[in-house]
C-alpha cells in the first residue's frame, strides 16, 4: 500500500514538473506570469478557459515603456502594464467589440492610446490615460493617419535589446509569461 502511495505521489510530481518545464524559452528564466484581470486567487469572474478570456494578442509601446495586453473579444478587456520592473498592470478597459493591437498605438505626445477597433475599421476609440475617457475619432486624426498593417496579433514578443521575451502561456491560455534573458 504504502508503494502504491509512493508511486502515485512520484508520478504526481513527474507530470506537475513536466507541465512546469513544458513552456520554456531557451537562454531566457521566467521572471513572472500576468493573470488574467478578472482572475482573483483561483475563484474567477468568468470563466478563464473560454475563448472569451484568451490573450488575444500582447504589443509593446515604441518607447519600451508599457506592454499592451488585449484578452476576449466583445467585449475587449485591453490592459497596459508597466515593461520591466513589477509589470505593475496601470490601466484596464473593457471596450466594446473586437480590437485589433496591430493597428492601435500609445502616443506619448499627449498620454494617449489609439485602439483601431472593429477589424478594418477605418476608427479609433482615443483613450486619454490621463482621465481615462473615450473619444471616438477618424484615422486621419490620429498621429499614424490611415496606415493599416494587414498581419496576425501576435502572441510572443521581444524587446528591441532582447532582454524580455513575453509569451501568451500554451497551457493557460489567459495567463501571459515573462522571460528575461540569462546573463
Amino acid at each position: 500500500m504504502k508503494l502504491i502511495k509512493y508511486s502515485l505521489l512520484a508520478i504526481a510530481f513527474l507530470i506537475f514538473a513536466s507541465a512546469v518545464n513544458a513552456q520554456k524559452k531557451k537562454g531566457y528564466t521566467l521572471v513572472t506570469t500576468i493573470k488574467h484581470p478578472k482572475y482573483r486567487f483561483k475563484s474567477s469572474d468568468i470563466d478563464l478557459d473560454s475563448r472569451a478570456a484568451h490573450v488575444r494578442a500582447l504589443k509593446i509601446t515604441k518607447n519600451e515603456k508599457y506592454l499592451i495586453i488585449s484578452y476576449g473579444f466583445d467585449p475587449t478587456i485591453l490592459t497596459i502594464h508597466e515593461l520591466g520592473g513589477y509589470w505593475q498592470r496601470l490601466k484596464e478597459y473593457e471596450i466594446a467589440g473586437v480590437i485589433d493591437l496591430n493597428n492601435s498605438y500609445y502616443y506619448e505626445e499627449d498620454s494617449c492610446m489609439y485602439v483601431n477597433y472593429e477589424r478594418y475599421s477605418t476608427k479609433y476609440k482615443k483613450i486619454d490615460l490621463k482621465t481615462d475617457r473615450f473619444k471616438i475619432v477618424p484615422c486621419n486624426t490620429t498621429p499614424n493617419g490611415c496606415d493599416y498593417i494587414d498581419e496576425r496579433d501576435k502572441t510572443s514578443i521581444h524587446t528591441s535589446n532582447n532582454k524580455f521575451f513575453i509569451t501568451k502561456s500554451k497551457h493557460y491560455k489567459s495567463d501571459v509569461l515573462i522571460y528575461m534573458k540569462e546573463e
